[in-house]
């Protein structure tokens, strides 16, 4: 669903003192359809703006304090309804991984420009689960191990991909937009969204964690 359709998404913001919430806030503001549902810079801010509001999303920084703004969705504090996009330090790993066990809808690198924050808020309004690609190398790193390759069958029925699906495979499992896929490959959005059904249609799934695990196991993505 689009940013410029009619109806609006509200947006809390949760970033403590020392970081560009201001300027965030501000651009959330100018983002068509996008309405900012308020704002707090502590745990004790945060539990009070959840128990007012139940924006659609909250968009909190898990980073600080060892990750205790974790703590909001772990205790139910964050309504059932609200999905919750996290932002992340790249050298915490550990605290990555607790979010993704407590249900965080999408992780966004702590320095992510503005432009890229809509973006992800974008993706998860679509149903998506975006993922930075500053983070998503911890995500490939554990999975990595877990994958075994797939035997291919005796007729070398090995699916096969364009020159141009793989890169935008290696592009998509890096974690980048069809926005950013397109400008990288200087190609239209178009186009990418196409290869990327291409793709799909030939691993036979149909989301991107699937295409990326499947292609792994084949050998596809072997270098990332």
């Amino acid at each position: 669903m689009p940013l410029d359709c009619e109806a609006s998404v509200s947006v809390c913001v949760i970033q403590p003192d020392g970081t560009d919430r201001g300027h965030l806030c501000e651009v959330l503001r100018r983002t068509p359809r996008l309405q900012l549902a308020g704002t707090a810079d502590d745990l004790v801010g945060a539990r009070a703006l959840l128990g007012r509001v139940v924006p659609d999303i909250a968009l909190i920084d898990l980073s600080v304090h060892d990750g205790e703004f974790l703590s909001l969705l772990r205790d139910g504090t964050v309504p059932a309804a609200t999905r919750v996009l996290g932002s992340l330090l790249t050298t915490d790993e550990a605290t990555f991984f607790h979010a993704l066990d407590s249900g965080v809808s999408g992780w966004l690198h702590v320095e992510e420009p503005p432009d890229r924050v809509v973006q992800a808020i974008e993706q998860v309004i679509e149903g998506g689960i975006p993922i930075s690609p500053y983070l998503s190398g911890f995500l490939l790193r554990r999975v990595r191990p877990l994958v075994q390759p797939r035997r291919i069958p005796d007729n070398g029925a090995r699916p096969k991909l364009t020159p141009r699906e793989r890169e935008t495979l290696q592009f998509v499992a890096k974690g980048f937009s069809v926005a950013e896929v397109a400008s990288l490959l200087q190609i239209s959005r178009h186009t990418v969204t196409t290869h990327v059904r291409s793709i799909y249609r030939k691993l036979e799934v149909h989301s991107r964690s699937a295409a990326i695990y499947e292609a792994m196991s084949l050998g596809i993505l072997q270098q990332l």
